[in-house]
């Protein structure tokens, strides 16, 4: 085996198509050499109608393709290609997967939701050195993941409902209620993230009281998040990797987010255009998970899901 090759992953989510182009090292390092991002909206009107739209499939089957030529034009001696929540859940998926074999040659390989976990999780703690245990919360477009163990060992993976877009859409139908609902519609959004983490509470709860964890938080939102409150305008993911954040600074930044309309969020440092609508809803999700498990401190990791996938590919 050479000394260095390169690995591509190019992850089809909700919103976006996103290429990680990485270099790993015979010695286990995996090193991010370029990221590439196309907004597709692949899960437009997808949790009303349930089906992904003709459009939205078009779209990102020819921005897949793009990423696959930009992989290869990278020297990526080998791609993987995945697909997470939105295409797991759409009653049309066989379709989109057609297509996609159609254009790329490559079968999208659908992540379940503990794989996601898992995965993110692997990712998350590459660069993380502790002999604590490791409790990570991923906040995604889509969905959200709970992981926990050691950096040797995972001994919890969990899948939940709470991603921003479902948040988002549980939101907005209450700001358009009237009476009680339009002035308080945080309230449905934490009943559904309640509802969904109390269904295995009991295990995770206990887990985190035997281990006293380290708290790590990855995914889109974290970053962007982290990006927010040191008021980047370039981001520069160096120094955003291992910020530190809590519980309070978490419901407070929300709380300016979620008064804001679009527009204004947009205009925000830090803020990653593509997910200045959903930004409310992810820190909601997140916020209501540490409360949860009476989490309060926690450290916001760069690397996840792309990261995971390549170092476990490359090792399995």
């Amino acid at each position: 085996m050479s000394q260095e090759r390169i690995i591509s992953v190019l992850d089809i989510g909700p919103d976006a198509v996103l290429l990680l182009v990485a270099k790993y090292f015979q010695d286990g390092r995996i090193e991010p050499i370029h990221e590439f991002v196309a907004i597709t909206k692949l899960c437009e009107k997808l949790l009303k109608t349930g089906v992904l739209l003709e459009e939205a499939i078009t779209r990102t089957v020819k921005a897949a393709k793009e990423m696959q030529s930009i992989a290869l034009k990278e020297g990526a001696q080998n791609l993987i290609v995945t697909a997470s929540s939105v295409v797991r859940s759409a009653e049309n998926r066989s379709k989109f997967l057609v297509k996609c074999f159609q254009s790329l040659k490559i079968y999208p390989q659908v992540l379940s939701g503990k794989e996601e976990a898992k995965f993110s999780f692997i990712g998350a703690t590459l660069d993380i050195d502790t002999p604590r245990p490791i409790f990570l919360i991923n906040i995604e477009e889509g969905s959200s993941e709970i992981a926990f163990g050691s950096k040797t060992s995972i001994e919890g993976t969990y899948s939940f409902d709470i991603g921003c877009f479902r948040i988002n859409e549980i939101l907005d139908q209450a700001s358009q209620n009237k009476g009680f609902l339009k002035s308080n519609p945080v309230l449905p959004a934490l009943s559904h993230i309640k509802k969904e983490l109390n269904k295995v509470s009991p295990e995770i709860s206990a887990w985190i009281k035997q281990n006293n964890p380290l708290v790590i938080v990855s995914g889109g939102v974290a970053v962007t998040y982290a990006a927010i409150i040191k008021k980047q305008f370039v981001y520069d993911y160096k120094q955003i990797n291992f910020t530190k954040s809590n519980v309070k600074n978490t419901m407070s930044v929300f709380k300016t987010l979620f008064k804001m309309k679009n527009g204004e969020r947009i205009n925000v440092p830090g803020m990653e255009i593509g997910r200045a609508e959903i930004m409310p809803a992810g820190l909601l999700s997140l916020h209501s998970t540490l409360q949860t498990f009476n989490l309060d401190e926690y450290t916001i990791t760069v690397n996840g899901l792309r990261m995971g996938i390549i170092k476990y590919f490359i090792e399995r």
